[in-house]
């Protein structure tokens, strides 16, 4: 997994909450990288709400930046796909 920047996306942005998006995406990258193996129960937990809180105000910065993101599951595909086939 990786997180991506949109340039054109970041351009809209004032200058302190494009720092700020580098920021969490330097932090998503470390802890996407980071072997949490070695963690014990409650190192993990903590990282898991930082990751999220971090994503929460990523999914902000890109509300205000005027982006939009639609997440469509892999089942969502697959039934609107047999939908499709019933149908035609």
């Amino acid at each position: 997994r990786e997180v991506h920047i949109d340039t054109e996306v970041m351009k809209n942005l004032s200058s302190a909450d494009q720092v700020r998006a580098m920021f969490i995406h330097d932090r998503l990258q470390a802890i996407l990288a980071m072997d949490r193996s070695s963690l014990d129960r409650q190192d993990r937990r903590a990282l898991r709400s930082e990751f999220k809180e971090l994503r929460a105000e990523a999914t902000e910065l890109n509300e205000r930046a005027g982006g939009t993101v639609i997440y469509l599951s892999t089942a969502g595909i697959i039934i609107i796909i047999l939908l499709l086939i019933i149908l035609l």
